[in-house]
């Protein structure tokens, strides 16, 4: 591989809607493993709050083998940001972690090399660049080993000669025909949201300071998978992952995906302030759930503001390598799950209702929402596809609903006090009976 020559990106073509590009050459026959799960999330910047609310989220979803943290774990790299970073990840149940080091790991006014060693202290990980195997999937980081911030130059990550050979020889150890993941903090030059479509910035295209050289090892392996974060731009953008084809590379290109950001959205504002960017509400927080199965890896974009799947996105590497979109992505964890943190209260006023008479609820939640709302379903277990038999509004802190049982069928039924989007309960769940008259 020649990394020195100048590198042109010859399409970045958005995913979701985009032709099927060529069939890869048949795969070789490999033994069956276990599917891999890996939660995928990035940009947490000091919002630990959502930080907490988001592995509360992911533990709360069926194990998962690994987690990746993409880069700007913490505000500036102090000590003490990861001390904090680091106690929140302690008190939850989460996978073994790998991590990548981002822009803000070198914020705090000391040198790079200071910046670098209490990243590697802190996260425990060799060097910057490293791979770690999650079952029989390699998760591939990269990472600056200087200071950025230099903004009148652009460049916000430098790799170094040693780290982009490593990388080189790194990705030709693995088979052709299985997804090797690649995480690195920054967004490639037209590859995902803010880099290319509406509201590109261009000042994103200078981050790598040896762009043409990583993008000219990663085109050559269409089946690696490329995580970026930093942008913190909603994963609700349809070019939040594209396939981008490198001049002199692989004709198929390879896949790039952006993680998200758990500290606020940003998104384009051409002409205003902070560089033509603007920042959203706080709350804000997505991320991903990474699946691999031999060779398809499955993507699927998570909104954790609203408990809800955005996207989930099927790519087989070993065989067509156009995506195969579900036309309704569930959210992986348990509907009606507890509401982290959330201290309310649902009592029925009677255990039994007859037919054709009123059931009455009273409610108390220390999460008022204009959304809240009580909620009836038959009771038995719930799935992501069961819509509740009555629903009446519980947006303010305290109050009482009542409902019709007329249109019900005699039976055993459950009420729970939950969130806008109906996906979190705010209370323990009361269960009733409809009885004959």
């Amino acid at each position: 591989m020649d990394t020195s020559r100048t590198t042109t990106v010859l399409a970045a073509s958005v995913l979701l809607g985009a032709a099927a590009l060529a069939t890869a050459p048949a795969a070789a026959a490999h033994p069956a493993a276990e599917p891999v799960t890996i939660n995928v999330l990035s940009d947490v910047q000091g919002d630990l709050a959502d930080f907490g609310a988001v592995l509360d989220a992911y533990a709360s979803f069926p194990a998962a083998d690994h987690m990746v943290v993409n880069g700007d774990l913490v505000p500036n790299g102090r000590e003490a940001e990861y001390e904090a970073f680091f106690a929140v990840l302690g008190s939850r149940e989460h996978p073994p972690a790998s991590y990548t080091i981002g822009n803000h790991e070198f914020y705090s006014g000391a040198s790079s090399e200071v910046h670098v060693e209490r990243f590697l202290r802190h996260t425990g990980m060799p060097r910057v660049h490293h791979t770690v195997m999650a079952g029989d999937v390699p998760v591939v980081h990269i990472g600056s080993l200087a200071n950025p911030g230099r903004w009148a130059v652009g460049n916000q990550v430098e790799l170094g000669a040693e780290q982009l050979a490593w990388l080189d020889a790194e990705l030709d150890r693995f088979d052709a025909d299985r997804p090797v993941l690649v995480f690195g903090h920054h967004p490639l030059p037209h590859s995902v949201s803010g880099t290319v479509g509406e509201g590109r910035q261009d000042y994103y295209d200078l981050d790598y300071a040896e762009a043409d050289q990583l993008l000219a090892i990663l085109g050559d392996h269409p089946n690696v998978v490329f995580f970026s974060g930093h942008t913190h731009y909603s994963l609700e953008r349809d070019d939040w992952m594209n396939r981008v084809v490198v001049e002199g590379g692989a004709a198929e290109g390879f896949l790039a995906v952006n993680t998200g950001a758990v500290q606020t959205e940003w998104g384009p504002n051409p002409g205003g302030p902070n560089r033509g960017e603007w920042s959203g509400p706080s709350s804000f927080k997505q991320a991903l759930r990474v699946t691999v199965d031999g060779s398809e890896v499955e993507v699927t974009s998570l909104d954790f503001a609203t408990g809800s799947a955005i996207r989930a996105v099927t790519v087989d590497v070993a065989g067509d390598l156009a995506p195969v979109e579900d036309a309704d992505p569930v959210w992986p964890g348990d509907p009606l799950a507890p509401e982290p943190g959330a201290d309310g209260a649902l009592a029925a006023k009677r255990a039994e209702v007859r037919h054709g008479k009123k059931a009455e609820f009273s409610y108390t939640t220390d999460l008022p929402d204009r959304g809240n709302q009580v909620v009836v379903y038959p009771a038995g277990e719930i799935t992501d596809d069961t819509e509740p038999v009555l629903r009446a509004d519980a947006s303010r802190a305290e109050g009482k609903v009542k409902f019709s049982t007329g249109d019900l069928t005699p039976g055993e039924y459950t009420a729970y006090l939950v969130t806008p989007q109906g996906r979190t309960s705010l209370a323990d769940p009361v269960a009733f009976t409809v009885v004959d008259r």
